[in-house]
């Protein structure tokens, strides 16, 4: 696969071109506007995310909830606000967890 010309080999999730362009950054405002951009795409992909997984809980759902050290864990839905849900884990007590670090059970 190529995109410009140039090929692209992943690595770790993240591509060999990515890495090897954000290499030859060298001034301090350059690297500050690549992270301004990766954290604004990085925003968007998880809107997009959370408003698939929004679309398809309902209260009394059993989720799992991903993110924490302990690995993912089973909850049941209470609550869904705009962003976050509040979720009852299982030995854990209620919480509000991103849209985004939900999934189906």
């Amino acid at each position: 696969m190529s995109r410009r010309g140039k090929s692209i080999i992943r690595t770790g999730g993240v591509t060999k071109v990515l890495r090897d362009e954000i290499g030859k950054i060298d001034t301090l405002e350059e690297i500050q506007a690549v992270g301004k951009l990766y954290s604004e795409r990085l925003k968007q992909i998880k809107a997009v995310i959370g408003s698939k997984v929004k679309s398809s809980l309902t209260v009394g759902d059993t989720v799992l909830v991903k993110g924490w050290d302990t690995g993912p864990e089973k909850g049941i839905v209470k609550k869904i606000h705009i962003k976050k849900a509040v979720v009852d884990v299982e030995g854990r007590g209620l919480y509000r967890c991103p849209l985004a670090s939900l999934e189906l059970v």
